[in-house]
């Protein structure tokens, strides 16, 4: 049996899932390197700057295609709620959507083809190259929509689990007498090791309350990217007290004890399911276990005797 062709096509498709890993990576770094440094990303009038080498050169390819980046809010809202806020990472979700998942996408679908119409049966003997065809329809279909819902479901449940802790600092900060700027720069100093997703987004929403004309604008983008409950209750207090100059104190009172209350009854219901969760593997694994070794003992005697296996001659 000719081993060959098998050995290729896994070298296929362990090829294809380097590029994709390769430009998951991407996004990655960049979002890495904003948790680590905790610094703001780069506002909607600067976007020409702190570009690298690489994003010029797709943004001129873009160009070329008829992508106007200017043009791309919903895709730029989709990053930001995954957690990548940089011009960067929208040249190279962009990259990929357009020009690279088509191309990914084409190739699979003439894989398939080649092996279903053209060399009919075919599929049956090269298992590894027609597994491969599927992961590039897949990852041609699918791969940046997967990919950003992933990494937004992440964020959210990182957001939902850290922010009732930044929450009642910041109600700390404004009962002490600090203002909205100051008590979100306190929350970035004291959380940026413990909770880094939280303590950007505040820095960031920080820095364009401070550098933008329109603060509640700064505040419904922190909204957008954000998308949990509790931030935009949040966000809508603090808009309110911008527009109308009311208290926030006991606002932010009583949404931080509705946070509190809110993460104490989730882990009573996680609590609450254990034992619905741990009826199928006690049933499979425990229960079969526990049953040889109360019924063994008395089977082999019983079969010894030739009662049960019948050894009457």
């Amino acid at each position: 049996m000719d081993y060959s062709n098998y050995l290729s096509y896994a070298l296929i498709a362990v090829g294809v899932f380097t590029a994709y890993m390769a430009v998951v990576s991407l996004f990655s770094k960049d979002r890495n390197k904003a948790r680590a440094e905790q610094v703001a990303e780069v506002l909607p009038e600067q976007e020409g700057h702190g570009l690298t080498v690489a994003a010029i050169i797709l943004k001129q390819v873009l160009t070329l295609f008829g992508v106007n980046l200017q043009h791309q809010r919903s895709s730029s809202i989709q990053l930001a709620k995954a957690g990548y806020n940089s011009q960067k990472a929208l040249i190279y979700f962009i990259f990929f959507k357009r020009v690279i998942q088509p191309i990914v996408l084409v190739i699979g679908v003439y894989i398939l083809f080649h092996l279903f119409f053209v060399n009919r049966e075919s599929y049956k003997e090269h298992l590894a190259l027609f597994i491969t065809s599927l992961l590039l329809v897949v990852i041609g279909s699918f791969g940046s929509g997967l990919f950003l819902k992933n990494s937004e479901q992440k964020r959210i449940q990182e957001l939902t689990k850290t922010f009732p802790d930044a929450l009642d600092m910041i109600l700390i900060c404004v009962e002490s007498g600090l203002g909205i700027d100051a008590a979100f720069a306190r929350v970035c100093k004291e959380m940026k090791d413990s909770h880094p997703i939280v303590a950007a987004e505040f820095e960031r929403t920080r820095f364009e309350m401070t550098m933008m004309s329109d603060r509640v604008q700064a505040l419904q983008n922190f909204g957008d990217r954000a998308a949990t409950g509790a931030v935009r209750t949040l966000v809508s207090s603090l808009i309110q007290a911008e527009r109308f100059g009311t208290s926030l104190v006991d606002t932010m009172r009583m949404i931080a004890e509705e946070q509190r209350t809110d993460r104490m009854l989730k882990a009573e219901e996680r609590a609450a399911r254990l034992p619905a969760l741990i009826t199928l593997p006690l049933i499979l694994f425990i229960l079969p276990a526990l049953f040889m070794i109360i019924l063994g003992p008395a089977v082999i005697k019983l079969n010894e005797q030739g009662g049960i296996f019948g050894n009457e001659k």
